[in-house]
Order: structure tokens, then C-alpha cells, then sequence
């Protein structure tokens, strides 16, 4: 690899991770924000129907069956190989699938959410039953255009532009928040609301489009070069993205959902609480997992040779990150989490220490999967995943009236240890072999 190559992948990198940045900020802040607006001007009881109605459509998120997140890796690798009409084929079979997908939803939604009442399915309050299904289907609509705005920034990082993927998703939250922020100040009314956020996100949808048909005009949308054998192809790796996204939601919602059945509502708090302490960490280490994944999709196709120092110093980096996690948690955790709850969340033991090792194996094991991810290659990966999450929950249902909160963070910790072993011989098979031979 030149030396002009490798100082136009740092490039690369700084600015993914100057987008990534920007992601995060643009997250944190809009959550920030949103909370004491909403509720000043909404009240408890309209914002408490908010979030409820609003939980709802992200169910759809899983509509695509994850195609768009595998296409993503395809369309980067054909088109760092120089190979377009493969990638025009991705690009026009997964927009073909999409269209056939969200046609289907929305008879669905029409059919099931339409008719129902509300105020009988949900404990809406003052709400009335045509206001909760306004909202229902306005979020719906705006899910579904979201599945558009992904494989448009697809095109995106496939033309080299990874870091204005990552901006334009953010830059669509971000008008999001401040669309709903405006709606709340001016309007009492929900679907206004609503309203707003699916007009924001359908302006950027197109918006995007245009940007990528001025880039990459070659990524032209349509029907011609749509193949049902690229769609099959596509079906194992986007049902795997569809596993490991569901393994992430058993892992976080599940040991919420057995405290509040077999323990008490403090549980739940501690657990929460001690909780996002301990995976600010992970935070941090997606932030460099998500900066480097389409250069390892990029790289896989066309310089190998680069391949075995970008792992190196990716793990290096992430290694350092765990470490002084570790060191820090260990030390000033308790007084951090008495600090940010002013003593009214206190940590346990061991149960606080295994929690914070369980984070070090996800960061650990996360980050050695990405290369995997980043060609396709995780089916094993996912489905393990899978069942190792569902064990975990078996086990701390099992466990949890004997040993309260240390049955949670034992079991999360072994968890994770067993996802280490499964990259570490999976990786082994699909990726670290080749670039070290």
C-alpha cells in the first residue's frame, strides 16, 4: 500500500469520525431538549401518549427484513471493485423489494390500524381514539421513508462519501427534533406534530436523492436491472442483520421486563440507572466501530495488503478505550453514579462490577466483529447471537429470586465472554485468516 493511499484512508477516517461526532451530538442533544419542552408544553399525560404512540411504528424498522444494511455493504464493495452494473443491479433490486415492502405495510396499516379503536387498545387518556390514529400512521409514514433515506445514503458512502452518510442521517434527526420542538411550542395538537416530523423526513429523503444522483448518476432508480437471483442472494445476510438487531433488543429490554415481574420497581430503577453508566463506554466504542466499517468494505474489495494494519490498529484503539473504562469505573464509579443520582441510586456488589465487565466483553467482541459485518460475512455470528441472548434470559428468569441483581450481571457478563469465543473462532474462519496469510 503507497503512502498516498494510506494518508487518503486517514482522511477518510477523520472525517467519518468527525460525522460520527456530529451523530452522536446531534442524538444526545435532541433528547436532551425534547424532554423539558414536550412536557412544559404538553404535559405529563399528552407526552407520556406521545412516547407510547410514537414506540409503536418503530416495530417497522424490521420491515426491509434488514436488506437495506446488507445491500449497503454489497453496493460499497461493487463499487470499490469498479463493478457498477452489479452495483446499479443491488441498487435497483433492494429499491424494487422496498417498494413491494412498504405497498404491503401500508395496506396493512390501513387494514389494522385504521378501524381500530385506539382508546380501547391503549391507555391514551383524554386522547381520542382518531387523534392516536393519526399519529399512528403519520410515525408510520415517516418509518417507512426512512427505509428510502437509507439506501439513498447507501449510495452515498458506496460513492466514497461515508461521512456524508452518516450527516445526512443525522441532519434528518436533527430537523426532525426541532420540527417537533416548533409544533409542541406552536400547536397542542399531536398530529401536528407528526405531521411536521414526516414532512421533514420525506424533504431530506428527497433531498438526499438528489445529492446522490448528482455524485453517482449511474445509481439510477428503477426497475431494469432488478434480479430476483440478487435479492436471494441478499436474503441470508439481511435476515442475520434482522437476528442480531433483535438479540440487541432481548439483551437491553429483556432483563427490564423479568425485574419488573419477579422483582420490584427499585430494581428496575437501580438496574436502568447502573445500566447506562456502565455502557457510556460502548458508546465510545461504537463511535469507532461505525467510523471504520466502510473502509473495511472498501478495502476488502480492492487493498487487502491494508487490511491486517487497519484490524491492528482498530483493536489497539479499542483495547486502550476498554482498559481505561475498566480502571475508571472501577475506581470512581460509585461516586459518579451517587454524584448524577444525588444518592438515591446506590451501586451493589458484585452485581455493579460484573455489569461493568459485561460492557468490556460487549465493547471487546463488538469491535472484532465489525470486519465480519462490514462484507457480509456474520451469519453464524447473528445467529448465535440469537440464542445466546435468549439463554441469558432464561437464565436470569431462572435465577433472579436467589440471587436478585447479581443473576443479571453474571449472566450478561457470560453473555458477552461467550460472544467473544464466537467472533474469535467465526472471525477466525471468514476474515482475520485472509488477511494475515
Amino acid at each position: 500500500m503507497s503512502r498516498t493511499g494510506a494518508a487518503w484512508l486517514r482522511k477518510q477516517l477523520a472525517r467519518t469520525f468527525g460525522a460520527q461526532v456530529y451523530n452522536q451530538i446531534v442524538t444526545v442533544t435532541i433528547q436532551l431538549a425534547l424532554v423539558p419542552v414536550l412536557l412544559h408544553y404538553w404535559g405529563l399525560e399528552k407526552y407520556g401518549v406521545w412516547l407510547l404512540l410514537s414506540a409503536v411504528p418503530a416495530y417497522l424498522v424490521f420491515a426491509d427484513f434488514g436488506f437495506t444494511l446488507s445491500a449497503k455493504n454489497d453496493l460499497t464493495a461493487s463499487t470499490a471493485a469498479g463493478d457498477r452494473t452489479r452495483a446499479a443491479c443491488i441498487y435497483q433490486s433492494t429499491f424494487a423489494l422496498l417498494n413491494a415492502v412498504v405497498a404491503i405495510v401500508i395496506v396493512a396499516l390501513l387494514v389494522v390500524v385504521s378501524p381500530a379503536n385506539w382508546k380501547h387498545v391503549f391507555s391514551v387518556g383524554e386522547i381520542s381514539g382518531d387523534v392516536a390514529r393519526q399519529v399512528l400512521l403519520l410515525l408510520s409514514g415517516n418509518v417507512l421513508s426512512n427505509q428510502y433515506l437509507l439506501l439513498f445514503a447507501a449510495g452515498l458512502r458506496a460513492s466514497g462519501r461515508p461521512a456524508e452518510e452518516v450527516a445526512w442521517n443525522a441532519s434528518s434527526r436533527l430537523a426532525e427534533g426541532m420540527a417537533t420542538l416548533v409544533a409542541a411550542t406552536q400547536s397542542n395538537d399531536l398530529p401536528t406534530a407528526a405531521l411536521a416530523i414526516f414532512l421533514c423526513r420525506t424533504v431530506v429523503v428527497v433531498f438526499v436523492w438528489a445529492r446522490l444522483r448528482s455524485i453517482a448518476p449511474w445509481l439510477r432508480l428503477g426497475f431494469r436491472q432488478v434480479k430476483l437471483s440478487e435479492i436471494r442472494r441478499l436474503a441470508a445476510p439481511s435476515f442475520a442483520f434482522v437476528a442480531q438487531s433483535f438479540a440487541q433488543i432481548v439483551l437491553i429490554q429483556g432483563p427490564v421486563i423479568l425485574l419488573g415481574s419477579l422483582a420490584n420497581p427499585q430494581s428496575i430503577v437501580t438496574f436502568s440507572t447502573c445500566r447506562t453508566l456502565v455502557r457510556l463506554g460502548t458508546t465510545g466504542a461504537n463511535l469507532i466501530n461505525a467510523t471504520i466499517i466502510p473502509e473495511y468494505t472498501r478495502l476488502f474489495s480492492t487493498e487487502k495488503t491494508l487490511l491486517w494494519t487497519t484490524f491492528k490498529w482498530h483493536l489497539l484503539t479499542t483495547a486502550a478505550m476498554v482498559v481505561s473504562y475498566v480502571v475508571v469505573l472501577f475506581s470512581f464509579g460509585e461516586q459518579i453514579l451517587e454524584f448524577w443520582t444525588k444518592g438515591v441510586v446506590q451501586a451493589g456488589y458484585p452485581w455493579f462490577f460484573l455489569m461493568i465487565l459485561a460492557a468490556a466483553a460487549e465493547m471487546t467482541w463488538t469491535s472484532m466483529a465489525i470486519p465480519v459485518l462490514a462484507i457480509n460475512r456474520h451469519i453464524v455470528l447473528s445467529y448465535a447471537y440469537l440464542s445466546i441472548s435468549f439463554i441469558c434470559l432464561a437464565a436470569i428468569a431462572v435465577t433472579l429470586r436467589t440471587f436478585g441483581l447479581n443473576a443479571v450481571g453474571m449472566s450478561l457478563l457470560c453473555a458477552h465472554t461467550a460472544m467473544l469465543a464466537v467472533i474469535t473462532i467465526d472471525g477466525k474462519k471468514h476474515f482475520w485468516r485472509e488477511i494475515v496469510r
